[in-house]
């Protein structure tokens, strides 16, 4: 307005209404009930689970071991004569052990969700011993992908104080790191007919070694009656062979479970440590290669959830690929196939007018990068990917926006069609290509809850390690 006594006015009713609204949300937020460490934690890893369930399909032969392993209740101390309390989902990396865990576990939840309030629902009374539904109480961990369950200690700390808030019963006071498998096992003690615990442990291979005893915390081999531990790792099942390739029971105690020679030495330390204390009863579901008809079910699955279509001579080339693969036809690999046939223009053969795709998961993994780098720049991809790759616990998005902003080029690059007030990367081009990503990377929960990101796989950070923190990437 022209006349200054309006605008005086109407700044001060601008002034006004910002300090109500500001005053009304802190109440507001204020009332909010504020979530523990713990709280935070848990709430962490079964958002992962849900995540990494969503993207499951096939394995149905496996899912029905596993199945069939969450529906036993034992009672009695392992032996090789009855149901055992431990199963390992073993297979090479990237197979897609952890998606077959998460859809399974979390199917295995909604259902006695179900079954609970179905119960609660026809029961007479309530009260009565008799019409109490059995109850789990999951203990979910994907190591590694938190900041409390980067170490043996820290995740052993971090079960025992849920184990303590879910039961109702006080923690024992550890103080030394020595203590906490005693502490651990009589929080499992608690466990009984009507209160099941299942502790599942996704990714122990990659924990970071404390001491000269590996996995020495983790009762594999003394775990009370009602309770079960599931764990997926690298390990080969000692009788898994080509001709009985889903995997069976662990049968002698001289047979022992055969590491992977692909693995960092930190990672074969814990499997030896693993091997050595697995009991003969352990139940092995073992994740080999996707059969043909297995890989285009899961294709046709994918193409109905992502609304798209493919042609017959495109599923073909594609299935062929996957089926050739030098390194096993795995979870990842055909998850970036899959990727690349959206855009598989650059993969038509100038001879034959056919489409070739790369037939390992280290070729797929380089094209993949490759058509990041065309797409959203050398130097922004190197310096995210590299730096996602050198943290130890993950970069925040604020992170990467301060390590990209050390980079002349790629600013120029990001400030080509408008100058910036500050020297700092556009934001828009950092979620663009972080939305490239979302195949490989995932959100962590670093120090001090501090939301950061990551990357998924392992082959994945040697890939991106080989190409950005080399001296010859340099």
């Amino acid at each position: 307005p022209q006349s200054p006594k309006h605008s005086k006015y109407l700044a001060e009713f601008g002034d006004k209404v910002t300090s109500s609204c500001v005053k009304i949300l802190s109440e507001q937020l204020a009332a909010q009930p504020q979530l523990t460490e713990l709280e935070l934690e848990v709430l962490h890893h079964l958002r992962l689970l849900a995540g990494r369930a969503a993207s499951f399909s096939g394995r149905e032969e496996e899912r029905v071991q596993l199945e069939k392993f969450l529906a036993i209740n034992p009672t009695v101390p392992p032996s090789p004569t009855i149901a055992p309390h431990t199963l390992v989902i073993s297979g090479p990396e990237g197979v897609g052990k952890t998606s077959l865990l998460a859809a399974t576990v979390l199917a295995r939840m909604n259902e006695e969700e179900k079954e609970k309030e179905a119960k609660y629902a026809d029961a007479e009374q309530p009260s009565a011993e008799s019409s109490i539904p059995p109850e789990t109480i999951w203990i979910v961990r994907f190591c590694g992908t938190s900041h409390d369950s980067r170490t043996g200690k820290a995740l052993m700390t971090s079960m025992c104080n849920q184990l303590s808030a879910v039961l109702g019963v006080q923690n024992p006071a550890v103080v030394h790191f020595a203590n906490l498998p005693y502490a651990f096992l009589k929080l499992l003690s608690h466990a009984s007919a009507h209160k099941r615990i299942v502790v599942v442990l996704d990714g122990l291979d990659t924990l970071e070694l404390e001491g000269k005893k590996p996995l020495h915390w983790l009762p594999v081999d003394s775990l009370p009656s009602h309770v079960s531990l599931i764990i997926t790792s690298s390990l080969v099942s000692p009788d898994h062979s080509p001709q009985n390739p889903a995997g069976v029971e662990r049968q002698a105690s001289e047979k022992k479970a055969v590491r992977l020679d692909t693995a960092a030495p930190a990672e074969k330390s814990v499997r030896e440590a693993l091997s050595a204390r697995l009991p003969d009863a352990t139940s092995w579901v073992v994740l080999r290669s996707f059969r043909p008809e297995e890989l285009t079910s899961v294709i046709k699955a994918w193409l109905a959830r992502d609304r798209r279509a493919m042609s017959e001579d495109e599923m073909a080339a594609l299935i062929s690929a996957a089926a050739s693969a030098v390194d096993s036809a795995s979870g990842l690999l055909l998850l970036l196939l899959y990727w690349l046939s959206s855009d598989a223009g650059g993969l038509v053969s100038s001879r034959t007018r056919k489409l070739i795709y790369p037939v390992s998961t280290e070729a797929v993994l380089d094209e993949f990068l490759v058509r990041l780098e065309r797409r959203h720049g050398l130097g922004l991809v190197s310096l995210v990917l590299g730096g996602l790759t050198a943290a130890r616990e993950g970069l925040s998005r604020g992170e990467l926006e301060d390590v990209c902003a050390v980079n002349d080029a790629v600013l120029q690059h990001s400030f080509h069609w408008a100058v910036s007030p500050l020297a700092r990367l556009n934001p828009h081009h950092l979620s663009l290509l972080l939305q490239s990503l979302a195949l490989l990377i995932e959100h962590r929960r670093g120090g001090r809850g501090h939301s950061v990101l990551g990357l998924q796989h392992a082959q994945v950070r040697a890939a991106c390690a080989k190409r950005y923190l080399t001296s010859d990437a340099a």
